[in-house]
């Protein structure tokens, strides 16, 4: 099945301002607007690889806009922003998937990581938290699933 391109719509609360931006999905059963993130989403609360949604367009032809969460996946959505020069994003992310955590990239020092529902969060927990007391990164965990609470 091919994917269709969801529009996210939030507040950030890092500018303050309503903000938008595209994922990837796979229709689960697109009569009723259900569909599967097929990706990690960068910057949305609450959104995780696998999730399945409910989206629908504003008017026949427009795009299709995320309206619900239906069923969480179990999977953790993490953002990593490198804070030193000195450390290279691309390494940070090879580490992160060497513990089972698909990654994606701006291009920037920023990142976005994938928790799997099978992978044990504890180890990946670790890993960030003596990155980031020892100034290489700070993060975020804008979507903990159930499976990876601490």
């Amino acid at each position: 099945m091919p994917h269709v391109s969801l529009q996210l719509y939030y507040h950030s609360d890092v500018t303050g301002d309503e903000t938008a931006e595209t994922v990837l999905a796979l229709p689960v059963d697109a009569t009723k607007g259900f569909y599967r993130i097929d990706g990690i989403p960068f910057y949305a609360p609450g959104l995780a690889c696998g999730d399945v949604v409910q989206a629908t367009p504003d008017k026949p032809g427009a795009p299709l806009v995320f309206r619900r969460l239906l069923s969480a996946s179990g999977h953790s959505t993490i953002q990593v922003f490198v804070m030193d020069d000195v450390n290279d994003a691309a390494i940070l992310r090879e580490l992160f998937q060497d513990l089972g955590c698909a990654t994606a990239s701006t291009g920037s020092g920023y990142f976005v990581m994938d928790v799997p529902v099978h992978v044990d969060y504890v180890p990946v927990k670790k890993q960030l938290d003596d990155y980031m007391f020892g100034g290489i990164l700070d993060y975020a965990e804008p979507c903990i699933s159930n499976r990876h609470q601490y």
